[in-house]
């Protein structure tokens, strides 16, 4: 095996599957299998992940959780459960594009001086106020705000086999003497900071936006704030134009007979050849 994507996932009904679609179109062409890790989902996730499992056994593979626990011991568990010559880690609230799990594979594999690949975000700071802010947290509190590391890595079996012996997370990767290399991505996240500011003040739960909680609620769930533990994304469907459906479906079966007979006439005209 050639690459173990290892994925945590925490309430993302809804959005696994095309997740999932995604990564199988982008990583085309790579040995891969997919480490799908359930971190305590509450909602139909690991039900989700069972119905890929089933159409996908042999490349998808599940860790449950039974109850949450934090980022990197759902990582640890699928770092344990790893045995190719490289593994990477994606986290899918990053909002980093799967894409850069194939650019980190084509990096590593074709720069052998390499032990680790990873994703670093920078914000795009264009608005005025946004730069003074960043300098000001920056020099409060001694550290750069403007970049944040992504949690999506990609390294190799040396580097697995480190921190598998030495029991470190996720978080010691950085501080491991191997030669590393950072993609910076450029991110927008800030993007909508006036919208944000204004349900802060607002203080009302907006669908698909904001959820204002209660004492009492967060206290139910066990004090766990994610974000994903209140409030879900739109998820809508898309709606389908069932006659439009048919309509393709009526031009498409025909073309498959023509190509059928014409198959069978070719293996029938091989037959004679090879008879002959």
């Amino acid at each position: 095996m050639d690459l173990n994507i290892i994925i945590p996932l925490y309430n993302y009904e809804g959005k696994l599957l095309v997740l999932y679609n995604n990564l199988i179109d982008d990583i085309n062409g790579i040995d891969y299998n997919l480490i799908f890790i359930n971190n305590g989902s509450t909602d139909f996730t690991l039900e989700e992940l069972k119905n890929i499992h089933k159409k996908d056994f042999k490349r998808v593979k599940i860790i449950n959780f039974s109850k949450k626990c934090s980022f990197n011991e759902a990582i640890k568990a699928g770092i344990l459960h790893s045995k190719s010559k490289l593994t990477a880690i994606f986290d899918v609230e990053s909002n980093i594009s799967i894409k850069y799990i194939k650019k980190m594979y084509n990096f590593i594999k074709n720069n052998e001086d390499y032990d680790l690949v990873s994703v670093n975000k920078i914000f795009n700071n264009n608005n005025l106020f946004n730069k003074l802010l960043n300098n000001l947290v920056n020099k409060m509190f001694k550290t750069d705000y403007s970049t944040e590391s992504s949690n999506c890595y990609i390294f190799r079996k040396s580097v697995l086999q480190t921190l598998n012996k030495n029991n470190l997370s996720i978080n010691d990767i950085d501080n491991l003497s191997y030669n590393c290399y950072f993609y910076i991505v450029k991110t927008n996240k800030r993007k909508n900071i006036n919208n944000i500011i204004s349900l802060l003040k607002d203080r009302k739960s907006v669908e698909n936006k904001s959820y204002l909680a209660t004492y009492e609620e967060i206290k139910d769930n066990d004090y766990n704030i994610s974000v994903n533990s209140y409030l879900r994304a739109n998820t809508e469907d898309k709606k389908i134009d069932i006659n439009e459906v048919n309509r393709k479906l009526a031009e498409i079966v025909p073309r498959q007979q023509q190509i059928r007979k014409e198959l069978e006439e070719i293996i029938k005209e091989l037959e004679v050849d090879y008879h002959e």
